[in-house]
């Protein structure tokens, strides 16, 4: 008989779920079924569209641009911000109840139900991070017009709450309901309670939900990380070069970077497991194995370790620092075009705007 990864968690849970955690898991899987998602997806564009709309109201209302054009180029940025918003949601919709990955929305066990009490009760932690980190910043720069952007900030709120729902069930509860199998594996390996057949088999049942985890990660992360990169692109050009520079701007890089690796945090060092898998069990004093067996079982993980990328960064401890890095060497780059070179912009990027754009000193706050 097969193995199956969720057969090493513990079944016995210290308390029951409460009766609201299973509300809500019922609501969002209810909202997730067609063709109620088709609805869903439509309510939150048209919150992310309604938003986009304020933005440009707002820009032009704080005199940083004379017309809508030169408002939605100068709020370019945010606009980004709302389809990579959008563009995840859908990405999350069309992978919940794939094959192979961990659905909390149908047939929940109780190790599911468990972790999604966790995670929903992550939502208001969430939505505050967000708003600071990702709305303050831009409220900042355009404070002059935000009479105009109140009603965007209910809609935000309202938007990022669904967004979140759907999120902590789904792309936010793969990655730990993965990792605490592969930890409770671990655990009973490193103890000697699985025979070799039973290891490797186990292995092999946890090895298959990790490929199905990265090829989770790669249809629902990528096209999110992509425009996050294109709005910290667009952000860094823009406090660098354009009229409507802001230290508000660099901030809102900073912070958006902060903010992708705090949402990202269950999915880093789940690449590193299979290594760290091999340390432990060659280390392990208590697991009565012959040094063969040892040696079988570290090249069979050798040979058959899941890789589990975003884009070409792994997803190892090492990501926290490896991002932050390379937006560092992004605004060292900027820097140096503008300083020692004398770059001023692309041609093509809306010159009658600068020209109709109010004179505000370079990095004015």
């Amino acid at each position: 008989m097969e193995a199956s990864p969720e057969s090493f968690l513990p079944i016995n849970e210290p308390s029951e779920t409460p009766a609201w955690v299973r509300r809500v898991v019922g609501l969002v899987a209810w909202c997730v079924r067609r063709p109620q998602k088709f609805f869903v997806a439509g309510l939150h564009a048209a919150g992310c569209i309604y938003v986009g709309f304020a933005t440009v109201d707002t820009v032009q209302a704080a005199g940083l641009a004379h017309t809508r054009v030169c408002a939605f180029r100068a709020g370019l940025f945010y606009e980004l911000t709302l389809l990579m918003f959008f563009v995840d949601f859908c990405a999350m919709l069309s992978t919940i109840g794939s094959p192979g990955l961990p659905n909390v929305l149908s047939g929940p066990s109780k190790p599911m139900l468990s972790l999604a009490h966790k995670r929903l009760r992550e939502i208001p932690v969430n939505l505050v991070v967000a708003f600071l980190f990702q709305v303050v910043p831009v409220m900042v720069w355009f404070r002059r017009g935000l009479a105009e952007f109140s009603g965007a900030i209910v809609a935000i709120v309202i938007v990022s709450a669904l967004h979140n729902a759907v999120n902590e069930l789904s792309f936010a509860f793969w990655a730990p309901f993965n990792d605490a199998e592969q930890k409770c594996f671990t655990e009973q390996l490193v103890k000697g309670e699985l025979t070799y057949d039973a290891a490797a088999d186990g292995y092999r049942a946890i090895n298959a939900a990790r490929r199905s985890l990265a090829k989770g990660l790669h249809w629902g992360g990528t096209p999110y990380f992509a425009l996050m990169m294109l709005v910290q692109a667009v952000t860094l050009y823009d406090y660098e070069l354009r009229p409507w520079s802001s230290p508000a701007l660099l901030v809102a890089f900073v912070l958006v970077a902060v903010t992708f690796i705090f949402f990202m945090s269950p999915w880093i060092g789940l690449h590193d497991w299979p290594d760290e898998l091999v340390t432990a069990m060659m280390d392990a004093q208590q697991l009565a194995w012959t040094p063969s067996e040892r040696t079988n079982f570290a090249a069979l993980v050798g040979a058959t370790k899941v890789k589990i990328c975003l884009l070409d960064f792994e997803m190892t401890s090492g990501f926290r620092t490896a991002l932050p890095l390379v937006f560092f060497g992004w605004w060292l780059y900027m820097t140096e075009l503008r300083q020692f070179h004398g770059f001023q912009g692309f041609s093509f990027d809306f010159p009658q705007c600068y020209n109709a754009t109010p004179s505000h000193e370079h990095h004015e706050l």
